[in-house]
């Protein structure tokens, strides 16, 4: 193999595909990188089985096909050393790996390239897409809501639900449930679901949050791949069955309170910060009033605030929940919708729901 590109390029692309990939001690060369130098575009790989990135590098240019592993470690301190602007040359024999920049030369030995993982391909899967943007947008808005509990492992990640042509993303940790959904072009129309880790929605956050364009989905039964050109993440989806969370959720509800959401969530910060998460916060609902309350130890809180709409009702929950959720939504107002104190109580814009189980009020 041989080929050559500049050193920013070749840092750039090491950077983006080795974001999120921890090590492996167990498998040493799940902590190296796979160059597959290619007559049309040279690309790079870094897995660790959970999660494979895979960058194009379309400015390199190859004098002979072939494959490299390298020891990531290695190469960034390589890299560090070189001028950005000075063109490197990579070549292989057999396990040997030689990289050249001016006057420097690096001889490192490192794995046969037919010991890196391959590719999984993804069969019978569902495709859709969705702006970047948009995606990073839903996975942060219930990402709060995923469970680690270890009993749990099912409730480890973010489900994606696919129903028509919506997709849906769901979390829960059995406290509460938060749920968005966009519209979608889909080629079937079947119903699928699959379960995304938790580590790999990060990694998928902040990947694509700044991502202007589309990004192609593939969902499979054990794997699902995100692809932008240029880049994909391919994800080990976590097996099992997700649960009914669509039971806990009420078909209707008798009273909804219009609140402006940034007002509340500045008067709940404030409230928040002066005491301890262990602390219960109470909103008492009467009609077009919100009063709200938290006891710390011997000191008391409170305040009020308009509403929109109301009903007798006096709820207690815990302050970070509802904090959670008025950071999720996005919209200006959101919509307390509640049937008794001892129901689930949902709360959500256009934007975002969330259904949250209120603590026993005294």
């Amino acid at each position: 193999m041989k080929i050559e590109i500049e050193a920013k390029e070749l840092a750039v692309a090491l950077r983006q595909v080795s974001k999120g990939i921890k090590k492996v001690k167990s498998l040493p060369v799940l902590n190296s990188v796979l160059i597959e130098a290619r007559s049309l575009s040279s690309r790079m790989s870094c897995t660790n089985l959970d999660i494979r990135n895979m960058i194009e590098m379309p400015s390199a240019t190859t004098t002979e096909p072939g494959k490299a592993v390298v020891n990531r470690a290695v190469l960034e301190k390589i890299l560090k050393f070189i001028d950005p602007n000075e063109v490197v040359n990579i070549s292989t024999n057999e396990r040997m790996t030689t990289i050249k920049a001016g006057n420097a030369e690096f001889a490192l030995d490192g794995f046969d390239p037919l010991d890196f993982p391959e590719p999984v391909e993804i069969p019978l899967s569902d495709i859709f897409s969705i702006s970047g943007k948009r995606l990073a947008a839903m996975l942060r808005q219930v990402l709060n809501a995923v469970s680690l509990d270890d009993s749990r492992r099912a409730l480890h990640g973010v489900l994606f639900e696919l129903e028509a042509d919506t997709v849906r993303v769901v979390a829960t940790d059995g406290k509460r449930i938060n749920y968005t959904g966009e519209h979608v072009e889909r080629l079937q129309h079947t119903q699928r679901s699959t379960i995304i880790p938790h580590h790999a929605v990060k990694k998928l956050i902040s990947v694509f949050e700044r991502e202007g364009s589309m990004v192609h989905v593939e969902i499979g039964e054990k794997h699902s791949e995100f692809s932008v050109p240029g880049f994909s993440i391919m994800i080990k989806v976590i097996e099992g069955n997700y649960p009914n969370y669509k039971q806990c959720i009420p078909a209707g509800f008798l009273s909804h309170i219009d609140i402006d959401r940034k007002t509340l969530l500045r008067k709940i910060e404030i409230m928040a910060g002066l005491s301890d998460y262990s602390s219960v916060l109470y909103l008492d609902f009467d009609v077009n009033r919100l009063k709200l309350s938290m006891d710390s130890g011997s000191n008391k809180y409170r305040d009020s605030m308009d509403v929109v709409g109301g009903s007798i009702s006096k709820l207690g929950f815990r302050p970070e929940f509802i904090l959670n959720a008025l950071k999720s939504c996005a919209d200006e107002k959101i919509t307390f919708k509640i049937n008794t104190p001892f129901d689930v109580v949902g709360i959500g814009g256009e934007s975002f729901e969330c259904c949250i189980m209120p603590m026993r009020s005294k």
